[in-house]
């Protein structure tokens, strides 16, 4: 049995993670920063790392201490990755996105 702390056959590799930039949002807007990230992808297994919520009273009080990826843009995040418009450019691209417990599954 190989050492536990170095990669295995099995394991998944993650070829690139794409986070949040609000200086780019806040200059092309995150529908265009996502559609380009998007459009970017390489082949593999990529990280676009969201997170989605209602732009609402209680997410307001969670992210009180988090102006620039707040409510307000977790609600952005909700509107673009539901809209049909993405799904349609998800699919052109052929891109499957999957959750964290598929990925769980997977490297279980």
């Amino acid at each position: 049995m190989g050492n536990p702390h170095s990669l295995q056959e099995k394991d998944n590799i993650v070829n690139a993670v794409h986070l949040g930039n609000f200086k780019a949002m806040e200059s092309i807007g995150l529908d265009e920063l996502y559609t380009q990230q998007i459009n970017n992808l390489k082949a593999g297994f990529n990280v676009i790392l969201i997170h989605t919520a209602f732009d609402n009273m209680e997410m307001k009080q969670v992210c009180v201490d988090h102006p620039n990826f707040g409510s307000q843009w977790r609600q952005m995040d909700f509107d673009f990755f539901t809209d049909p418009n993405t799904a349609k450019l998800l699919k052109e691209r052929n891109i499957k996105p999957i959750t964290w417990r598929e990925i769980q599954k997977i490297t279980l």
